[in-house]
């Protein structure tokens, strides 16, 4: 864990080199967690996200 930027450190690579992602790629799991609770339990965020826009619109 990255105490202090948050998040995680990406693992390095198998030869020991500089990891594939740099910054923060795992921030999608914070945009998850805040999606997940508005949408309906379908099985899918994707669908969730288009049968809400289509319901709005």
């Amino acid at each position: 864990m990255d105490r202090a930027s948050g998040g995680w450190f990406t693992q390095p690579r198998d030869d020991g080199t500089d990891p594939l992602f740099t910054g923060k790629p795992d921030l999608y799991h914070a945009l998850q967690a805040c999606l997940i609770p508005l949408l309906p339990a379908t099985g899918s965020i994707t669908r969730g996200l288009i049968d809400r826009e289509l319901a709005l619109s």
